[in-house]
């Protein structure tokens, strides 16, 4: 039986290893904006345990006994005050296993995670997607969400 609830500090390694999967699927859109820093996976794991007890930030796992099977990562932020509707829930990653991709499992976590945005009061719900993710562009559209602005990037380092 597949379980949604909110993560604790001990399911960090779990999901620190899903985000690595996910941060290599998305090398194929962009391998220069999506590389890994060296300690990514040390510093993601430190991140995620200050994140998990933030009553703003919400990190959901779906599991099936002690598999991880996906998990969403998201946070309330505020915009300037100029505008009307200042409250943003901005979701950050949606992961679902390989192996249970297509199983309505993502729309099962998006679900709970727009449940908890109305109860945060909310006023939008963001995401940033790769232009060719056409899979996650998918899905949000069915999810409800619209394109709203295009994010131009330059990569100005040289690293």
């Amino acid at each position: 039986m597949i379980r949604i609830r909110k993560a604790r500090a001990g399911d960090v390694p779990r999901i620190a290893r899903g985000q690595k999967e996910l941060n290599r699927f998305h090398l194929r859109f962009d391998p220069s904006y999506y590389a890994p820093s060296g300690a990514a996976s040390r510093e993601f794991s430190a991140y995620l345990r200050r994140k998990v007890k933030d009553p703003d930030f919400l990190i959901l796992v779906a599991e099936e006994g002690r598999t991880l099977l996906g998990y969403v990562l998201a946070w309330v932020e505020r915009r300037p005050p100029l505008y009307k509707k200042v409250r943003l829930g901005y979701l950050s990653n949606i992961y679902v296993r390989p192996s249970r991709a297509r199983s309505g499992l993502g729309t099962v976590l998006y679900t709970c995670l727009e449940d908890w945005f109305r109860g945060k009061k909310v006023d939008f719900i963001q995401a940033r997607v790769h232009v060719s993710n056409r899979a996650a562009l998918k899905s949000f559209k069915r999810w409800g969400l619209q394109e709203l602005a295009v994010t131009v990037s330059k990569e100005v380092s040289g690293k």
